[in-house]
């Protein structure tokens, strides 16, 4: 039950919130609204980063990495590093990957723009 698995993403027990995330992340494959809900919760800070580094590591942004891209300039230099992952995808467009990446090189964050770096000499 996806409502269910929401109140427990969202509990404050840290053994709660670890239990429901890889059922979130694999309903969520499938699941427009609910990629919404991880993006949306993440960045309001009512959901754990882990939640949107287990999403974006089991590629369920595939087809809808745009969802991600505004993360690339988050406040959050977390949540900025852990979208910055997105730009292996494959399914993202060369020239897309290129121009976010040099918009990284920019980053206050060393290891953010060393990323944006590999991504650019690769």
């Amino acid at each position: 039950d996806i409502s269910l698995l929401k109140q427990m993403a969202l509990d404050s027990r840290p053994d709660i919130r670890k239990v429901s995330v890889q059922p979130l992340v694999d309903l969520a494959r499938e699941n427009l609204e609910l990629k919404k809900w991880i993006v949306t919760e993440v960045c309001n800070g009512n959901l754990k980063r882990s939640f949107l580094k287990a999403a974006i590591q089991a590629k369920i942004y595939l087809d809808n990495y745009e969802m991600i891209l505004p993360l690339l300039h988050h406040d959050d230099r977390k949540i900025r590093f852990i979208a910055s992952s997105i730009l292996k995808y494959d399914s993202i467009p060369k020239n897309l990957i290129t121009e976010q990446a040099e918009l990284l090189l920019n980053d206050p964050i060393i290891e953010i723009r060393e990323i944006a770096h590999n991504i650019l000499k690769a």
